[in-house]
């Protein structure tokens, strides 16, 4: 049973992490491809420590042409670098239809993410298959849970 739960819970967080890294080159692609571009302020920063480093999320106020005042985080942070280079004024590109996902002009994407997917799907696979390998009758544990409903 605790294959089952554990195979289980793997595979959904893998499913999560693939989803979140390939919807956020998407929004991303489609910003660059269709976006409208914005005057914007920045107003303040909050900043978010990991473990072994700093990134900074800039609050930014902009108004669309259909004279929506916005404020908000833009998708993605700010590195060190960026954030003690940072102007006041920024160009913010948006999306006419959903104004609230917005990058700035200049932001780049991180392919980072996609490296930690594969590494995840490679570590999961070798999980699964020792799990597997050790309990060869995971499978009917599948069928006795079902059973129950």
């Amino acid at each position: 049973m605790f294959t089952l739960i554990f195979l289980t819970l793997v595979t959904t967080s893998t499913f999560y992490l693939v989803f979140k890294s390939i919807k956020s080159i998407y929004d991303f692609r489609r910003l660059m491809r269709e976006g409208v571009i914005a005057k914007g302020i920045i107003t303040d920063f909050k900043t978010i420590k990991n473990r072994d480093s700093e990134s900074y999320q800039p609050i930014i106020q902009f108004k669309t042409y259909s004279s929506l005042e916005v404020v908000g985080s833009p998708m993605f942070n700010y590195d060190t670098d960026e954030y003690v280079d940072a102007p006041k004024d920024v160009e913010v590109i948006y999306l006419e239809a959903s104004p609230k996902i917005f990058i700035t002009s200049g932001q780049k994407i991180s392919y980072k993410p996609l490296l930690a997917v594969a590494i995840t799907l490679v570590i999961n696979f070798f999980a699964i298959k020792i799990l597997v390998g050790r309990d060869p009758n995971w499978l009917n544990d599948l069928k006795h849970l079902f059973d129950w409903f």
